[in-house]
């Protein structure tokens, strides 16, 4: 793919970066090798390749099931507030 100044201007315009006169020549080249890169990419022989979303195929032994379980009562939960209204906790009011 050519890149010339017009593009790269555009690029620059739309990631918000300035870019001086005297670097564009570099900008240029390097950008150039990596679209030239992207387009070798394609070549890369695939078929019977498995696309993967992770890389690694190791699971996390510590996870158990989620398991919806009650371990405290709602008695329980309300014995050491400092302020509770029958079955709810009291909060100062944060709204105007």
């Amino acid at each position: 793919m050519n890149v010339d100044t017009v593009l790269l201007d555009k690029l620059a315009h739309l990631s918000r970066l300035h870019i001086e006169d005297n670097e564009k020549d570099k900008y240029l080249q390097s950008l150039s090798d990596v679209i030239d890169w992207m387009f070798e990419l394609e070549n890369v022989p695939t078929e019977g390749v498995v696309p993967m979303t992770h890389t690694s195929q190791e699971m996390n032994v510590f996870r158990s099931e989620d398991i919806a379980k009650s371990d405290i009562s709602h008695e329980d939960a309300l014995k050491n507030a400092k302020h509770k209204d029958s079955n709810y906790f009291r909060v100062p009011k944060v709204l105007r």
